[in-house]
């Protein structure tokens, strides 16, 4: 017997991973009056993190991660677990519903809407009885906290062909283990694989049984520099390698020396940039890895080879277990306008920095602008990918918080998820004074890059976006 529930609520927000958590955060904080109804597929909030492997900690500092209103740490320092974050968004979600004005909906999906003059009727069904539907008035906006789409691997199978014989497992295996492997293969360079690889290092397994499969090498940001107290100038240093250099290649080597980025192998320039963050001493861990493949995508994995794209083929050991990290967690989506008819679309407006971006949003939400001119004031910023991604996610994250500083100040200074806010007042207005000068520059440099390069640009600046 079909069952169809009738709920009423300001917004509806799909999905309750860290972004939609940090958006209603703000939102409920600044908006007395606002209420929310949150649709959410998984058993419980936290997003990605409840999918995720097991030894996965943050690779920035927890300090300035999950939602302004609650610490998950006061250690600067400090990169929480994930049993640690998922108990901080439990509590988060506690929080939320104890005033009143938020409920959740674990274990339902997002149908569709049928759009009213003011609002929309929204469908949301649950995933584990086919009998039971909700239909919800959303009397303001309908917020979209999924559209970023972190892939893990638990979630996502390979996109190579495994025969079915191949030992292969996702990395939240890996503490599950009760044997040994002859080899240990490794699929894949972003973060999840060098998770994959430090853990594996750090529990006793020798370099020599593990072999790497890099099919693109990346930039890495070093995580001493990633703190309150030195983020601003790896920032910096980032606008300025944009202003001095045409070539990008270029602008990541005067990065590296200057100890802003660096890379795994000093023989090889990678190709991709995509926020990884790593400490010396991980390097020092990685670099003893010397069973590096780097023989592009993966094709197939038989009992015996690995098959690559390219017709390569690569010997496998007996009895290996290949450990598969080769989902997109972060992948580049389409940047669209954060707030258009209805609805808010959440997306990064600072490079890389999620939850700061959710909650500024909402806290865009909560101000008398109208939507077209909070677009003005935050612009999307999708993760970067490739090496050439570098001018655009630098010049529009910082022509972002410039317009922030003119409009909310106050909140961009005290918010807990703004990692740059963190640093002592002196520090802070030495890095601001030198972006806002670079800021120029680094835009008039932007459409040399691209011409030189002869690249066609990926993402408009706001600039680009005005003439449009």
């Amino acid at each position: 017997m079909s069952e169809i529930k009738q709920l009423e609520a300001d917004y509806l927000i799909i999905g309750a991973g860290a972004m939609g958590l940090a958006f209603a955060d703000e939102l409920l904080k600044h908006d007395k009056q606002a209420s929310i109804v949150f649709a959410e597929r998984r058993g419980m909030s936290g997003g990605h993190w409840v999918d995720a492997y097991d030894h996965v900690k943050l690779h920035q500092p927890a300090i300035a991660y999950g939602v302004n209103s609650l610490e998950l740490s006061e250690s600067k320092t400090d990169l929480s677990s994930r049993p640690q974050i998922i108990h901080y968004f439990e509590r988060i979600s506690k929080n939320l519903v104890s005033t009143g004005r938020a409920r959740f909906l674990f274990k339902c999906d997002f149908v569709g809407e049928q759009p009213l003059d003011k609002g929309a009727i929204a469908t949301v069904a649950s995933n584990i009885d086919e009998g039971v539907s909700y239909r919800i008035h959303v009397k303001r906006k309908i917020v979209d906290s999924g559209y970023m789409r972190v892939e893990v691997p638990a979630t996502h199978p390979p996109r190579y062909k495994v025969d079915g014989d191949v030992q292969l497992v996702a990395p939240n295996a890996l503490t599950k283990l009760e044997r040994s492997f002859s080899k240990y293969v490794v699929v894949g360079a972003g973060k999840t694989g060098i998770d994959a690889i430090l853990y594996l290092l750090d529990n006793g397994v020798i370099p020599e049984r593990i072999q790497w499969v890099i099919s693109n090498d990346m930039w890495m940001w070093p995580r001493e520099m990633a703190a309150p107290n030195t983020v601003g100038d790896m920032l910096s240093g980032q606008l300025q390698g944009l202003i001095d250099n045409a070539e990008i290649d270029d602008a990541f080597l005067q990065m590296e020396r200057e100890g802003i980025v660096f890379r795994l192998d000093k023989n090889v320039q990678p190709t991709k940039w995509r926020c990884a963050t790593v400490s010396m001493p991980e390097l020092e861990q990685l670099k003893s890895i010397k069973q590096v493949l780097r023989k592009g995508r993966v094709a197939r994995v038989s009992t015996t080879h690995l098959h690559f794209e390219s017709g390569e083929e690569q010997a496998l050991s007996r009895n290996a277990l290949i450990v598969n990290c080769s989902a997109n967690g972060l992948a580049k989506r389409r940047a669209k306008s954060i707030f258009a008819d209805g609805h808010i679309t959440l997306q990064p407006i600072l490079v890389c920095q999620q939850v700061f971006s959710a909650a500024y949003i909402g806290r865009l939400e909560t101000s008398s602008l109208s939507d077209a001119q909070k677009n003005e004031v935050c612009f999307p910023v999708p993760h970067p990918e490739n090496v050439e991604d570098l001018p655009y996610c630098m010049v529009n994250s910082f022509e972002n918080l410039v317009k922030a500083t003119r409009i909310i100040p106050w909140w961009l200074y005290r918010s807990r998820l703004n990692l740059l806010a963190q640093a002592p007042l002196f520090i802070l207005v030495k890095v601001w004074l030198r972006i806002q000068r670079q800021l120029p520059q680094a835009r008039r440099a932007l459409d040399q890059v691209y011409v030189h390069n002869q690249l066609e640009p990926v993402q408009q600046t706001q600039q680009d976006a005005k003439r449009a």
